[in-house]
């Protein structure tokens, strides 16, 4: 006997992109105190904001230089995550973004975890949201069953000047360190080939 978890994760193998039903952007947008401004993962009938890239658009060929909403597909977390961050480092926006809960996945490592520890939380927050969402489908409906995973927003944050400067200074300062560790083991290894060979 199937659960009503499992039935949805076989259909989302065939349809994985489900539109945001607005209370839940609402509320979103309430905690963070964001206003994004375009919807960079949407279709012409199923976005939150009148401003928005659908799939034909290509959004991760776009600059995004303007806050920004995104609910990815479960397929392209990954690769919009990635480029959300990408364009936030670039242009300062905030990016408002609902995805799946999953904290043992990759890009959860790479795109959340690893920036929180890395930033803290002025830069990237998350809020887990209780129990399961019904998502829209693609005609614009709630889904008969709820997400079989939870939902999280995660907010990347746009910084203040003084802060962004503090950020590059010390990106700088653990790139510099990075490339002295690295040429000192360099260094280490020849010598020790020099060493090997005289033998």
């Amino acid at each position: 006997m199937s659960s009503k978890a499992s039935d949805h994760l076989g259909i989302i193998k065939i349809q994985d992109s489900y539109g945001t039903p607005k209370k839940y952007f609402d509320m979103g947008c309430k905690i963070f105190k964001m206003k994004p401004k375009i919807d960079y993962s949407a279709s012409d009938l199923i976005h939150v904001l009148p401003r928005y890239y659908t799939i034909e658009d290509d959004a991760l060929t776009k600059e995004w230089t303007e806050d920004g909403w995104g609910n990815w597909a479960y397929s392209k977390v990954n690769e919009f995550m990635g480029y959300a961050w990408k364009m936030h480092e670039k242009y300062n926006i905030n990016m408002l973004m609902l995805v799946y809960n999953k904290s043992d996945t990759n890009w959860w490592h790479d795109w959340v975890r690893s920036k929180i520890n890395e930033y803290g939380y002025k830069r990237v927050e998350i809020y887990e949201i209780k129990g399961r969402i019904r998502f829209l489908d693609s005609d614009g409906n709630l889904t008969k069953n709820a997400a079989p995973y939870p939902s999280v927003f995660i907010a990347y944050k746009r910084q203040s000047k003084i802060r962004l400067l503090y950020y590059r200074i010390k990106k700088w300062i653990k790139n510099k360190k990075q490339k002295k560790n690295t040429d000192s083991e360099s260094s280490m290894q020849t010598d020790s080939q020099t060493v090997e060979e005289s033998d």
